[in-house]
Order: C-alpha cells, then sequence, then structure tokens
C-alpha cells in the first residue's frame, strides 16, 4: 500500500512538472524560440524603403514582413545593400531574405502564391515632344 502511495504521487509530481514545463514554453514561447531575420533591402518605395532615409518607414512589405514575422516571435532587420547585392548575399546565406524581389532575377528564391504587389514603367511627354 505504502509502494503504491509513492508510485501515485510520484505520478501527480511528474504530472505537476509537466503541466508547468508545457505552460512555461506555451506563454514565452515566443521569447524562447525567437531569432532576429536578416532582410535585405534597398531603396524602391513604396514596396521597399531604406527607413533612414524615409522617416524609420520601411515601406510597405518591409511593414508586411515585420507584422508576420513578429506575430511568430521574430523580429526583422534591416541591411542596407544594392538589389544585386542583396540577391547575392541572399544565395550565399549571409542574409536570410530579401523584399521586392522579381522571379526572374531569383528563380532559385521561394515566392509567395500570390504577388504582394506590381509594378509598371510608365513614361510620359509633352504631345510635340520627340
Amino acid at each position: 500500500m505504502l509502494r503504491q502511495n509513492q508510485q501515485t504521487s510520484q505520478a501527480k509530481r511528474s504530472l505537476t512538472f509537466s503541466f508547468l514545463v508545457g505552460c512555461f514554453l506555451t506563454l514565452f514561447s515566443s521569447s524562447v524560440f525567437s531569432d532576429t531575420l536578416r532582410i535585405a533591402t534597398d531603396e524602391w518605395c513604396p514596396y521597399d524603403c531604406i527607413a533612414s532615409q524615409n522617416q524609420g518607414k520601411v515601406g510597405y512589405l518591409g511593414e508586411l514582413l515585420v507584422e508576420t514575422l513578429g506575430a511568430r516571435g521574430h523580429t526583422v532587420e534591416f541591411v542596407e545593400v544594392s538589389y544585386s547585392r542583396g540577391l547575392q548575399l541572399v544565395r550565399e546565406g549571409k542574409l536570410d531574405g530579401t523584399m521586392a524581389c522579381i522571379r526572374q532575377d531569383a528563380p532559385d528564391f521561394v515566392f509567395p502564391d500570390f504577388a504582394l504587389g506590381k509594378s509598371n514603367s510608365t513614361f510620359f511627354s509633352h504631345k510635340d515632344s520627340n
């Protein structure tokens, strides 16, 4: 009988400990498992902006990235480099990603299933201009 009570007591302590660890991991998982992702950024507003040149604004793609990854416990560090240098650094594994990337420039990258923006180049001139 004493042995059975000891086993029951140990099982309860083990269950309580497991429950407390589970609660701890659930409550603090974003801080315990968070990391910083380094993302290449260049100046192509409004998609991708350099914060130091735009009153702290990172463009709407940067804002989406910060919100989405922040909700999953990550932080984002934007690294200011040229577009082509950003692609190279991501391929070399020195940066975690880039924004406002064109599929034709990086067919080896992972892209979302739907476009987050669209860019068109349109040129205007006076009707009498050659």
